[in-house]
């Protein structure tokens, strides 16, 4: 394993930010978040296969997981000092990662099987099947042990018919999993989460190329928003601290009422589409050439590399005073998680 920790130096970036909705971001309690990190890099040896998810309980408890390559290498854990596969009983690839804490944490695999580990071992718990089709998950997330959901896609034998492509919905009641939903012509689903009672998704159409957010309510799907056909905007969700957030190309939003509320933008030309954080005055922002900070007021880098990682790995892991995100060489193809400490 190869590690190298640097300091970086902040430095100013032109993102011009338009605010739309005076406080609702940024809260009238939050303070500014911190941008004096000391950055650690780890190589991972994850041949053929991209870090798909990482998600951890503490910063000396992360996992990450990958579909394909060498099966001794699909799942790896961080144990506070070094990373180390785990080689047990993995049959799959994984393909996304949620948990609760330490001895309850779930993995989707790319064969549509979903394992938990309970702090000792990983064992497969179900294996979502549709017809004679190929079944991926592609996200899983809770609000508790007992209300889980999983979401992804169901692709007919060829297997290279993109108009055929399908979703589905399963749902963990803290006994058993279930189908929610399944059939959706033309749509993979990409991610699943649940904020005030609500489930949100989002989708994906290869034919179309057309991203698309919805609804579900009852077991039935309402769409909320969707691209133009081959517009390449970049949409997504996700909670930063406990609100719910969308992005819709260089705009974040709340959605409320059916409406989305645009809360503010990004506009600069580096700006990757992506964004985590703690808070509404802790925001990173991805950049191409690195990682950009939002503290409520301005934004700027503090981290730049040289062009060639691409953040990947869906969500980062945040914790109080460290963070870590899953990047890769577009060159070298080598997998790296980047890990990010307050200085005391």
């Amino acid at each position: 394993m190869y590690r190298k920790i640097f300091l970086i130096t902040m430095s100013s970036i032109l993102i011009l930010i338009s605010s739309c909705k005076d406080d609702s971001i940024t809260g009238p309690s939050s303070q500014p978040g911190r941008r004096d990190y000391t950055w650690t890099i780890d190589t991972l040896h994850m041949t053929l296969t991209f870090v798909e998810a990482i998600w951890g309980s503490s910063p000396e408890d992360v996992w990450v997981c990958g579909p394909g390559g060498d099966p001794a290498l699909w799942l790896q854990h961080y144990d506070g000092k070094k990373w180390t596969p785990y080689t047990k009983n993995i049959t799959c690839g994984g393909t996304s990662l949620f948990g609760f804490s330490k001895n309850d944490v779930w993995m989707g695999g790319d064969n549509a099987s979903l394992w938990h580990y309970d702090g000792n071992v990983w064992t497969e718990k179900f294996e979502y099947k549709y017809q004679d089709a190929m079944t991926i998950i592609n996200s899983v997330y809770g609000v508790s042990p007992d209300d889980i959901y999983a979401c992804g896609v169901i692709i007919p034998p060829p297997g290279n018919e993109y108009d055929k492509f399908s979703g589905f919905i399963l749902h963990y009641n803290g006994r058993s999993w279930q189908e929610v939903f399944a059939g959706n012509p033309s749509f993979q689903f990409l991610k699943v989460r649940k904020y005030q009672g609500k489930v949100f998704l989002s989708a994906y159409s290869i034919s179309k190329q057309t991203i698309a957010f919805y609804e579900l309510k009852d077991g039935r799907l309402k769409e909320i928003y969707s691209n133009p056909p081959g517009e390449s905007t970049s949409c997504n969700f996700d909670y930063i601290g406990d609100n719910f957030y969308f992005w819709i190309d260089k705009d974040v939003c709340e959605y409320e009422l059916g409406h989305f509320i645009k809360l503010f933008s990004i506009y600069d030309e580096k700006y990757f589409h992506y964004i985590f954080g703690r808070s509404g005055k802790d925001i990173f922002v991805s950049m191409f050439d690195g990682l950009a900070h939002y503290n409520g007021s301005d934004i700027q880098y503090v981290l730049k590399y040289n062009g060639e990682l691409q953040l990947i790995g869906g969500n980062p892991v945040l914790f109080d005073k460290e963070f870590f995100c899953a990047y890769c060489d577009r060159v070298t193809f080598k997998n790296m998680v980047l890990h990010g400490r307050l200085k005391e």
